[in-house]
């Protein structure tokens, strides 16, 4: 009876998390779900830290057990189902994601990969040497695109999914964009007009005006302990401020965060805006965005954590694609989406395809080439990459939109456990 009621709260805490919003549940709430008081709670743990362990260890064993399921599919040689069963397994489970999305400020690749090597599991053995360096970049790469992916198509479920909607085709649909990205047969530009463009988005970025330093003061808290932590004591001790002067500006802590963001991702968009006239064609445009939105936050790293975490998040009522549309198509910054769509080849879809569904398609696509990039910085500025190395990530993931995963790597099992490479 009593490792039933534990498991009752275990499962009531990830029940709160369903819904994709980064937040911080209280023992009040775990007790009220289960149908327990408060203090029956430490009958099964000894105090908040060991649940929310239990909690962090409960989801790498479950994350665990869907690798060593993959695992068994690649053994067997049957990576065309690979992709779609991790999808169907992250959208049937999103909870287990958000909850590390709002528990944990270290929420990368890496931690899942150091998880899963103490589980034994034995994909991940060619990416990090027993001193923490990367062994295998290309390895790497791929397989931190794959999983950026996954996340935005996780949010895109947690948010958009339709009562009608099938999972499993959502699935094959999902693993078909991340194998074959946006169909290109090959990698349209020369190196050296990716050189050209490279410079000229570099000239772009140093236009931008100086970083907010209540932005950056809001990165450095959610930096410590996450965003369902943060409050505007914590902003306030950063800036060494009251936070009671905030309230003349704001109204609570969603204001402020929406305030800060909307200002730096309006300039963000007039530096995209201005990269973009640069451009002749839809590759370009891809090969831009992707090039200016890691020399933009490589410039500015002291903003990284908050937009690395508010990115997914639902902040009054508004999700960060709302908040990219409004931003993007202001009239400052001359319709952004219709700019990058109505270029020379640029993807057309198919005329059966809902109105809705056309413009989530075409959100994703920018998404993609923003979110990869953000990520790519967190993770790389994490390991310490050369300033060189970022040219060859932006080129790495500019190759993986365009004509897919299965391409870059030249091979049909885009896992594979590969060998060592210098970085």
């Amino acid at each position: 009876m009593a490792e039933n009621t534990k498991e009752r709260i275990i499962s009531a805490v990830f029940s709160f998390y369903r819904d994709g919003k980064i937040k911080k549940i209280s023992l009040s709430q775990i007790a009220a779900k289960v149908g327990i008081s408060k203090a029956a709670i430490f009958r099964h743990f000894a105090n908040r830290e060991e649940l929310e362990d239990t909690l962090l260890q409960t989801v790498y064993d479950r994350f665990a057990s869907m690798v060593t399921a993959v695992q068994k599919k690649m053994d067997a040689g049957d990576f065309c189902s690979v992709l779609p069963f991790i999808i169907d397994t992250l959208c049937s489970h999103t909870e287990y994601i958000n909850y590390l999305r709002s528990v944990s400020p270290e929420f990368s690749l890496d931690t899942f990969v150091l998880e899963g090597k103490k589980r034994g599991l034995r994909m991940f053995d060619s990416v990090f040497a027993s001193d923490g360096s990367l062994q295998n970049k290309r390895f790497y790469y791929t397989t931190l695109f794959v999983c950026i992916e996954l996340l935005e198509f996780v949010y895109i479920w947690n948010f958009y999914r339709e009562e009608n909607n099938d999972l499993a085709y959502y699935s094959k649909r999902t693993a078909d964009f991340i194998h074959n990205g946006l169909l290109r047969k090959e990698y349209k530009l020369s190196e050296e007009r990716m050189d050209a463009l490279e410079t000229s988005c570099l000239a772009c970025v140093l236009n931008a005006r100086s970083v907010d330093s209540k932005l950056a003061a809001v990165s450095a808290a959610v930096a410590k302990k996450g965003y369902a932590e943060l409050t505007m004591d914590s902003i306030a001790a950063e800036l060494g401020m009251a936070k009671s002067s905030f309230y003349s500006i704001y109204k609570n802590k969603e204001d402020m965060i929406l305030s800060l963001l909307d200002s730096e991702f309006s300039e963000f968009g007039r530096i995209l805006c201005l990269a973009l006239k640069e451009t002749d064609d839809f590759d370009e445009c891809m090969y831009s965005i992707i090039c200016t939105t890691t020399i933009y936050f490589f410039k500015r790293k002291e903003i990284l954590e908050a937009c690395k975490w508010i990115e997914f998040q639902m902040v009054d009522g508004r999700n960060a694609d709302d908040r990219f549309y409004e931003i993007f198509n202001s009239p400052e910054n001359i319709s952004f989406k219709n700019m990058v769509f109505s270029k020379k080849d640029a993807v057309e879809f198919p005329e059966h395809l809902k109105e809705s569904h056309k413009n989530l398609a075409s959100n994703l696509i920018l998404r993609t080439a923003f979110g990869e990039s953000i990520m790519f910085l967190v993770h790389g500025i994490k390991h310490g990459f050369p300033l060189s190395a970022y040219k060859e990530i932006v080129r790495a993931v500019y190759k993986m939109l365009m004509t897919g995963v299965v391409s870059y790597t030249k091979d049909g099992n885009i896992f594979s456990y590969g060998k060592k490479e210098e970085f």
